[in-house]
């Protein structure tokens, strides 16, 4: 009765109806400048510079005009004596360096030394200015994909990326980038049609540049007069405020309103228009419940009682970042400019402060995040010793981080999105009900709502309803064939149905769509075991193995395929590699030789 009452509640706050399928905000939104209009060109830094000199050689010494290169031509900060190599979940990482070109390696070790495998994977490109830790991508036939390794300034060593050190079954080298994740890191990407994670070649990744916050300048370069180019400074609160979040609100899920792309967003525009951000309310938060930067500065004193004066860049200068010698007095004439005027500065007496007078060290203290060697600048700006209370509690797991520029009732299909988002990865099951009660309702009068009938359909998987999963995951590929996830779901509710052989194929369409995901080779593999198909079998598991070395179901497929097909000798060898994992199954498997 209990979880029945819960599932009641879930239904009540989620159903609340939905607005979207507006016009384009580019078009429709009243805005003075002219370059948030769609068809306005994007001209690169190098224009910027003809007539903006300084700035735009003060911006390539700041995080945000490093926040990508290419490895060869990137400012190295890594030392390659420091930690390397590290051992982690029972791996070997190794990091080589030869001339221009870097490598990252992961080796499984036996107990005795003996190595059962090695991957070894160029890295082309540096992500990250090297202030919290630097990232590393991989190319492969315009598909990218994160290293498993990172390197950590703050501590001075090697590491697993961040979110791969707390579990051992990590993505290894095959982290799918897709242009979400890029978004953040480079001034503009471009993915190939219908294609999030795939990109136009030979892919150009270039730094945060002028456009990121002024907006396109193919106006501004003909016409260079007050409303061509915006200027942050001059927009109005939650403008002016969405032009850092569209990078600086780390959300936990995020979903694009109906008919709208991040990679639309023009400075200028309200950002929450092109992408919903959602947040874990506060209790569900590990270590901080505050969240991130965005969401600890609105908890703040400063901006509560600011009337929307103050920002981001009440503090940080967009095109500069202070010296270390710089730093401190730096942010002091910063607090100043606002406690200084007619007021005590600070009340305590300056013998108490430190030789420094460190404004920011006292009140916006360093404190840990989620992920190891990492901690972040505290940005509620608080009394040291006199913490302000913990946020409400939340209705239900997320929170839109634009809930307050919301009309009633909006943002229920991205929310509903977001929290079927979340049970497929195990998370707040309990919410699935209510989110696709929602979603059934939705989708008849948005038929051609893909992102909705595939998250519906995902719903309908976790319910064990595979015939209606099915149709729904048919009902998408039959508008767009290219989404290789939603191929996956659909060979996963054909196989529950019986139909070996339809899943099978749409199986095999995802493998061909994206060759580099061992996920997709292996859900192929698992299929061709169940129809019986060895030799097949054999050369997905194969395929999955040559991607992902360190794939335990690879390999058991692997070895299992063999061994039906009659090829002991093959299947011992197979199993000499499998048994090196300490697979949970491991006597089991190994009782079939006998």
């Amino acid at each position: 009765m209990a979880m029945l009452v819960g599932l009641a509640g879930g239904v009540a706050w989620l159903l609340r109806g939905d607005n979207a399928g507006d016009a384009d905000p580019r078009v429709s939104y009243p805005s003075p400048y002219r370059n948030v209009r769609p068809g306005v060109a994007y001209v690169g830094q190098h224009r910027c510079a003809e007539c903006h000199p300084a700035e735009t050689a003060a911006l390539r010494q700041h995080p945000m005009g490093n926040s990508i290169g290419r490895v060869a031509d990137y400012p190295a900060i890594e030392r390659y004596d420091a930690n390397n190599p590290f051992q982690a979940f029972g791996f070997e990482y190794a990091i080589h360096k030869s001339g221009a070109s870097v490598s990252h390696i992961e080796r499984k070790l036996t107990a005795q030394g003996e190595v059962v495998f090695e991957h070894k994977v160029e890295v082309q490109f540096a992500v990250g200015s090297g202030h919290s830790n630097r990232g590393y991508l991989i190319q492969r036939e315009g598909f990218l994909f994160a290293s498993a390794i990172s390197w950590f300034p703050q501590k001075q060593r090697w590491g697993l990326s961040p979110g791969y050190e707390k579990s051992p079954q990590h993505p290894h080298f095959e982290r799918v980038i897709d242009k979400d994740c890029l978004f953040c890191h480079v001034d503009r990407v471009e993915p190939l049609p219908h294609r999030s994670h795939q990109f136009k070649e030979p892919v150009q990744l270039q730094p945060i540049g002028c456009e990121r916050c002024h907006g396109p300048g193919g106006i501004h370069v003909e016409d260079p007069t007050a409303d061509s180019i915006v200027n942050p400074k001059r927009l109005a609160p939650a403008l002016r405020d969405a032009v850092c979040e569209q990078c600086h609100a780390l959300a936990e899920v995020d979903v694009s309103p109906l008919g709208r792309d991040l990679l639309e967003y023009r400075p200028g525009l309200p950002w929450h228009l092109f992408h919903a951000s959602f947040m874990l309310a506060p209790e569900a938060r590990a270590v901080n419940p505050f969240g991130d930067r965005v969401e600890q500065m609105r908890a703040s004193a400063c901006y509560e009682k600011s009337d929307g004066a103050f920002t981001c860049i009440s503090c940080h200068d967009p095109h500069r970042v202070p010296s270390a010698d710089e730093k401190v007095g730096f942010y002091r004439d910063r607090c100043l400019a606002c406690h200084g005027v007619g007021r005590t500065p600070c009340s305590l007496p300056l013998a108490q402060r430190g030789k420094e007078d460190d404004c920011a060290g006292c009140h916006m203290p360093r404190n840990p995040t989620d992920f190891a060697h990492i901690s972040l600048t505290e940005h509620r700006v608080q009394r040291p010793g006199q913490p302000r209370p913990r946020p409400e509690p939340s209705s239900g797991p997320l929170v839109h981080l634009h809930q307050h520029l919301l009309k009633p009732g909006e943002g229920q299909r991205e929310l509903s999105i977001a929290l079927i988002h979340l049970a497929s990865q195990g998370r707040y099951p309990e919410t699935v009900h209510g989110a696709a009660s929602f979603l059934e309702t939705y989708v008849k009068k948005q038929a051609g709502d893909l992102d909705a009938l595939d998250a519906l359909a995902i719903s309908h998987l976790l319910r064990q309803m595979p015939e209606a999963a099915l149709s729904g995951f048919d009902a998408v590929l039959s508008k767009d064939a290219d989404r290789d996830h939603t191929l996956i779901n659909a060979a996963v509710a054909a196989s529950q149905l019986g139909r070996d052989n339809q899943a099978i194929d749409y199986a095999e369409r995802a493998a061909r769509l994206n060759p580099y995901s061992s996920k997709h080779q292996l859900t192929v593999g698992s299929l061709r075991m169940k129809a019986g198909q060895w030799p097949e079998a054999v050369d997905a598991a194969r395929r999955a193995i040559a991607v992902n070395p360190a794939s335990v179901d690879a390999r058991r497929i692997l070895f299992l395929a063999q061994l039906r097909q009659g090829n002991r000798d093959a299947a011992k060898q197979a199993w000499q590699t499998l048994a090196a994992f300490d697979p949970p199954d491991k006597e089991e498997l190994r009782r079939l030789l006998d």
